[in-house]
């Protein structure tokens, strides 16, 4: 039983030290399909986009969180763990709210929401943008 614990243990620590540039750029693909899931929501009264996306983008979310992201920044950048969580955790919080005033057929508010959520994004991409260079 111990056995058993301490080898889930040390794959999920091997699983999250290999969270490659790919996986990433999967799941910063996946956030950009849901946006656009949701978008097409607020455009076209489409209901049943506005649960796929805000389900796919919490879902891809969970996949950064599952991950410490010190593993990937940049020397430069390791501080901005803690914000790139911090911005997770908003963009979850202004998903469920847009997804609430939506069902409650406040739609300007959803729309702000949905403002929110992408402001969360551009923020995190502004702080991080010099990965790569």
């Amino acid at each position: 039983m111990i056995t058993l614990a301490l080898a889930m243990i040390l794959s999920t620590a091997l699983s999250a030290a290999q969270y490659t540039k790919k996986e990433r750029l999967e799941d910063m693909r996946a956030m950009t399909n849901a946006l656009g899931h949701m978008q097409k929501t607020l455009v076209g009264q489409c209901k049943t986009c506005l649960y796929k996306g805000a389900e796919e983008l919490v879902l891809a979310l969970r996949a950064l969180d599952s991950v410490d992201v010190e593993d990937y920044l940049p020397k430069e950048q390791a501080s901005a763990h803690k914000f790139a969580t911090k911005t997770a955790k908003s963009i979850k919080v202004y998903t469920k709210a847009m997804v609430k005033a939506y069902d409650e057929k406040d739609y300007f508010e959803a729309i702000d929401m949905y403002g929110l959520i992408l402001n969360q994004c551009a923020s995190c991409h502004m702080r991080v943008r010099d990965w790569n260079k």
